[in-house]
């Protein structure tokens, strides 16, 4: 079974019915003309739906990096904030030797 365009697909229904006025062809050809554009549609939608959610998620985890708390690892303790803090005097820098 082949997967086929949308020109390919009218072409060979064009080749098929051609130029009928029959009730039932015309409404075949109506119903596979509306299959086709449902299922191009849900294929985008779907694919809309997918991307939304990456999105919602990398926003997430960019926002969870800046304002999430410290964790267990070692970062931010509070020894070294407020070792931090300590002015540092000019004699601290230098050692005599």
């Amino acid at each position: 079974m082949a997967v086929r365009t949308r020109d390919e697909l009218t072409e060979m229904l064009q080749q098929r019915f051609g130029e009928s006025e029959n009730d039932e062809d015309i409404s075949f050809v109506e119903d596979i003309t509306d299959t086709y554009n449902s299922l191009a549609g849900n294929d985008q939608s779907a694919r809309i739906t997918e991307l939304e959610n990456e999105l919602a998620e990398q926003k997430k985890k960019y926002r969870d990096r800046f304002f999430a708390p410290a964790d267990d690892t070692g970062n931010n303790k509070p020894d070294e904030q407020e070792e931090k803090k300590k002015p540092v005097r000019f004699e601290d820098l230098f050692k005599e030797v």
